[in-house]
């Protein structure tokens, strides 16, 4: 799992955060099973769910999307590792992953607490609980360098569905 995501993945982020650079455009950029890599990257955090008793739920059709593995992997950690962190005990985290519209769509929706709709969430350092409050800013970074769409909104029941949608190769 730590093949996949590593620090590394830290220098680009700061390249992004500085402007000089998609790293998705760099040597790299290649389809990659997100079904799999969400796969595995969800059964990785099984037991923190569990810590924080959280049910994590996956529905995990067949996708293929184009960019960076690695960084695809920090955004899909970050995503649900959130969902599992900031939740409540005996809440749930769901994760899907569906091919559409020539897209390889990633969906993660959990309970929590309600997010305002004014909320900055995307903001860098903005710190709704524990934590650094860098991690939908990484999100959206990572997604933007892939060209993929991100879209937030808030449950009115508390908690949050965030889609991301990765180009598929058929559609590069």
């Amino acid at each position: 799992m730590r093949a996949l995501v590593g620090r590394d993945d830290e220098e680009p982020w700061a390249r992004l955060r500085a402007g000089s650079g998609s790293p998705a455009d760099e040597e790299g950029r290649a389809p990659f099973n997100l079904t799999e890599l969400v796969r595995e990257l969800v059964d990785a955090r099984r037991d923190e769910a569990d810590r924080y008793e959280v049910t994590l739920l996956a529905a995990l059709a067949p996708a293929t999307a184009m960019g960076r593995v690695r960084l695809a992997g920090r955004l899909v950690v970050t995503l649900v590792e959130n969902a599992i962190r900031h939740n409540t005990a005996g809440g749930w985290a769901g994760v899907t992953v569906r091919h559409g519209e020539g897209r390889a769509v990633l969906t993660v929706v959990n309970t929590g607490p309600p997010v305002p709709d004014d909320r900055l969430i995307f903001r860098p350092f903005d710190r709704g609980g524990p934590g650094g409050g860098t991690g939908l800013a990484v999100v959206r970074a990572v997604a933007d360098a892939h060209g993929a769409t991100v879209s937030i909104v808030a449950r009115p029941e508390g908690g949050l569905v965030i889609e991301v949608a990765f180009p598929a190769p058929d559609a590069t």
